[in-house]
């Protein structure tokens, strides 16, 4: 795994980004979600931008994404669909038509450990849980293009939210 630099704001996208916002009850809540994913197909991390398809993606990086239901995807959730041009992405974003962000957060992975480290204000004691799952890209690149087809493990084995995003100590 090679180190990288990168010039970016490490947050999940602003509220500002209409893409990004989550809908009340019964207008279709979403669910933000931070990914993190390896895939050698195709180029989504403008910040590393390689235009090298030899390594478009092939190392583990992570996305922002914000998850919508639909019964059309296997596992019943989708990456929200945007209109490009439209609704409001961060700079970060790849340009595909989905609500997904691309922050340079890199993680570290030792055995069946994955640690990432999201710098955030004001996040203190917010609960959170992990689910690894499979997703998959729509291959003529129709809606939804990119479906959550499945789950591999929860962390907690029930959706119980058990983490806590704790301040570090200097």
């Amino acid at each position: 795994m090679q180190s990288r630099t990168s010039r970016t704001r490490h947050r999940p996208p602003s509220k500002s980004s209409s893409a990004y916002r989550s809908k009340g009850p019964g207008q279709g809540s979403s669910i933000p979600a931070l990914a993190i994913t390896a895939h050698p197909d195709f180029d989504d991390t403008p910040l590393f931008d390689e235009f090298d398809p030899a390594n478009d993606g092939a190392d583990w990086h992570s996305h922002w994404v914000v998850l919508v239901e639909d019964k059309a995807c296997g596992g019943g959730l989708k990456v929200r669909d945007v209109s490009l041009g439209q609704d409001v992405l961060p700079a970060t974003a790849p340009g595909l038509p989905i609500a997904l962000d691309s922050p340079g957060m890199s993680p570290l992975i030792k055995g069946a450990t994955v640690r990432i480290t999201v710098p955030m204000r004001g996040a203190e004691n917010v609960n959170f849980d992990a689910v690894a799952a499979k997703l998959q890209v729509h291959e003529q690149g129709k809606a939804p293009l990119l479906c959550v087809t499945g789950t591999y493990k929860i962390a907690s084995g029930n959706l119980s939210l058990p983490g806590v995003i704790m301040k570090k100590s200097k």
